[in-house]
């Protein structure tokens, strides 16, 4: 189920073709994870809120989004979705490491993986449609930092 474009390639990071029939999003801006909510007290009640970053980032995904889909219809089946985050690498990492290290470090992948299904909304009804769902981290070596997104309708 959707194995031609979720296999991990090798480090140097080629771009796999888009499948016929996905939608593709390249978001130029540096990744941001989904944040804990905030909690503070407003008039005496408690209040959540995501901080600014974070739905700064999810505003600019569901923007594309949003551009990706024009005048088509949100799908409506089962959906599977690959977020690809391409990340600054440290200035720290020793240089015969550079090409070929890996990020694992924090933030965590599913966080990353919640801020891009987030701003994907208008893509698809709800989240619960999602049944497939990968989630790759990976340093942007001679590239800005950016966000690869591919979504697909799966045949119920």
């Amino acid at each position: 189920m959707g194995a031609e474009y979720l296999s991990l390639p090798d480090l140097e990071y080629p771009v796999p073709p888009t499948p016929p029939g996905a939608i593709e999003l390249i978001v130029h801006d540096d990744p941001v994870a989904m944040p804990r909510p905030r909690v503070m007290l407003r008039q005496g009640r408690p209040h959540a809120y995501v901080p600014t970053h974070a739905s700064a980032a999810m505003w600019r995904i569901r923007q594309a989004a949003a551009e990706a889909l024009g005048q088509r219809t949100p799908l409506l089946g089962p959906v599977e979705v690959l977020v690809e985050v391409f990340l600054h690498p440290p200035a720290s990492l020793p240089k015969k490491m550079r090409g070929h290290a890996q990020p694992t470090k924090r933030p965590d992948a599913d966080n990353f993986g919640k801020t891009a299904c987030d701003g994907c909304s208008p893509l698809w009804g709800d989240d619960s449609q999602i049944v497939d769902l990968r989630i790759v981290k990976r340093y942007a070596w001679n590239q800005p930092p950016h966000w690869r997104i591919v979504v697909r309708e799966l045949a119920e």
